[in-house]
């Protein structure tokens, strides 16, 4: 109760009107997929569709979903550098440095693999 007061930003003479609304049981509709109109009256009481709704197939190309995944695992590969540094120490920055070396050596020996081939 105390977050939602400190969250109306309204004078405290109508923060009761604000406290009421945010007692209110209901709730704004978000949802990860797009649900057909005529099927949102099939919801269940938790906002989400049930087995009997059906639900519209995704926009997004092949393409696309293989970009977000390679998005994802970058993603999650970035951010859990720190807590490995900070597990290994120096000794792990230094396998970090030389694990990039090898990386940058390995694609600099494909591409000029894939120049001789080419050629």
């Amino acid at each position: 109760v105390r977050t939602a007061l400190s969250q109306c930003h309204l004078p405290i003479a109508t923060r009761s009107a604000c406290h009421s609304a945010s007692l209110s049981t209901e709730r704004p509709r978000r949802s990860l997929v797009k649900v057909n109109a005529a099927t949102a009256a099939a919801d269940d009481s938790f906002g989400g569709p049930t087995e009997a709704a059906e639900v519209e197939a995704g926009s997004s190309t092949f393409l696309q979903a293989v970009l977000n995944v390679m998005n994802i695992l970058m993603g999650v590969g970035i951010m859990t550098i720190p807590y490995a540094l900070g597990k290994s120490g120096w000794m792990g920055l230094g396998v970090l440095v030389f694990l990039g070396l090898v990386t940058n050596y390995s694609g600099k020996a494909l591409v000029e693999a894939h120049q001789v081939v080419k050629a």
